[in-house]
């Protein structure tokens, strides 16, 4: 199955985070999982690109999000609340 993200939003529930405005193609397969190319979308209101790719470990399989750009260090520290960001 083939499709599109257009201005979707995208939530990790465990990580507290959300990529927004998400814009790409997608494609999922029962035998190669889902897989996107290349998508783009903001995070903490900024402009991200990235991919997604599965990833087959053992009897389990693994979805894999790489993305790529600029946010603001306060805007991480206050994500992820680690003392070293400041």
């Amino acid at each position: 199955m083939a499709g599109a993200f257009a201005d979707n939003d995208f939530s990790f529930a465990d990580q507290n985070i959300t990529i927004e405005k998400i814009n790409g193609s997608f494609r999922y397969e029962s035998y190669s999982g889902l897989n996107s190319s290349r998508f783009v979308g903001n995070l903490f209101g900024e402009e991200i690109f990235g991919s997604i790719t599965t990833k087959f470990r053992n009897q389990s399989k693994e979805v894999l999000v790489n993305m790529e750009g600029k946010i603001n260090v306060i805007d991480l520290y206050e994500w992820s609340g680690q003392p070293i960001l400041s």
